[in-house]
C-alpha cells in the first residue's frame, strides 16, 4: 500500500491532507483492489472522505458505505449518504445496515440510516427485528422511539420464540426490559415465559451482564456440547450466545 492508503486506514486525517497537498495519488486501487475512498472510510478519515467526494462525484459509494459501517464511523457514514449512498444496505444473512447498528449500540449510526431512508419494519433472515437488534445493543431511547413509531414488540424469532423482551432480559438491559415489559400484553407472563425458556434457548445471552465470565462460558458450553448431538438450529443460536458474552466460542 501507498502512504496515503496507509495513512487512510489508519484516520490519520493530518497526514493525509499532507501527503495530497503533496501531490500523492488518489485515483489508485490497492493490490486487493480497495479504492482510497474505501480505505479512507474504513479508517474514519473524514476529511479525506470529503476531498474524494468532491473530487469525483460519481465514485461507486456502497462499497465505502459498507466499510465505515463496519468500522463504526459516523461521521463518514453520513457524508456517504448524503452523497446517494443507499442506506438501506444489507449485509450477509439479511441483516440490514440499520439492524447491525442497533444491535452493536451505535445510536448515532442507527439515526443517520433511518434519515437516509432505512426501512424501520426491516427483518433479517433469523427474524430478528430492528426492535430487537435495539434490545441487544441497550438502545434504550431508540427502542422508546421504535415503539412509538408502532414496532411489534411482541415479534418473536421463528427458532427461539425469542422477543425484544427476552434479549433485553437475557442480556441484563433491565431499564430496556421495563420499557418493553410495560409495553407487551401480559408482560409479566411473557417476562417469566423469557427466563424460563428463551434465555435457555439461545435468546442472546445468559441472564446476566456478566459479559465474558467464567459462569457464563461453563454454561454454555455445556448446553453446545448438548445442542450439537441434534439440534443444529439450537447450536447457532449458542453460538451466537457465546460470541456476543465474550466467550471463546472456538473452544466451545
Amino acid at each position: 500500500a501507498t502512504a496515503i492508503f496507509y495513512s487512510a486506514l489508519q484516520g490519520h486525517e493530518t497526514t493525509s491532507a499532507a501527503l495530497v497537498a503533496a501531490g500523492a495519488r488518489i485515483d489508485l486501487i490497492d493490490g486487493d483492489g480497495t479504492t482510497l475512498l474505501v480505505a479512507a472510510s474504513a479508517g474514519g478519515d473524514a476529511k479525506l472522505v470529503e476531498h474524494l467526494l468532491a473530487e469525483d462525484p460519481h465514485a461507486d459509494l456502497q462499497p465505502a458505505l459498507m466499510a465505515a459501517l463496519e468500522a463504526g464511523h459516523a461521521d463518514v457514514v453520513w457524508p456517504l449518504i448524503e452523497r446517494g449512498a443507499d442506506a438501506k444496505i444489507v449485509f450477509e444473512g439479511g441483516e440490514t445496515a440499520l439492524i447491525r447498528a442497533a444491535r452493536r449500540g451505535q445510536d448515532e449510526i442507527a439515526g443517520l440510516l433511518i434519515a437516509g431512508g432505512a426501512k424501520l419494519g426491516s427483518v433479517a433472515d433469523d427474524g430478528t427485528t430492528v426492535l430487537m437488534a435495539a434490545a441487544q445493543g441497550n438502545l434504550l431511547e431508540f427502542a422508546q422511539l421504535l415503539l412509538r413509531w408502532g414496532a411489534t414488540v411482541d415479534a418473536a424469532r421463528p427458532d427461539s420464540g425469542a422477543t425484544a423482551l427476552c434479549d433485553a432480559i437475557c442480556l441484563g438491559h433491565h431499564d430496556l426490559a421495563e420499557v418493553l415489559r410495560g409495553a407487551t400484553a401480559d408482560g409479566e407472563q411473557a417476562a417469566r415465559s423469557c427466563r424460563a425458556t428463551a434465555c435457555d434457548q439461545g435468546a442472546a445471552t445468559v441472564q446476566t451482564v456478566a459479559t465474558g465470565s467464567t459462569e457464563i462460558c461453563s454454561r454454555l458450553d455445556g448446553k453446545v456440547k448438548s445442542a450439537a448431538a441434534g439440534a443444529p438450529g439450537r447450536l447457532n443460536n449458542l453460538l451466537l450466545m457465546a460470541t456476543m458474552a465474550g466467550c471463546d466460542s472456538t473452544a466451545l
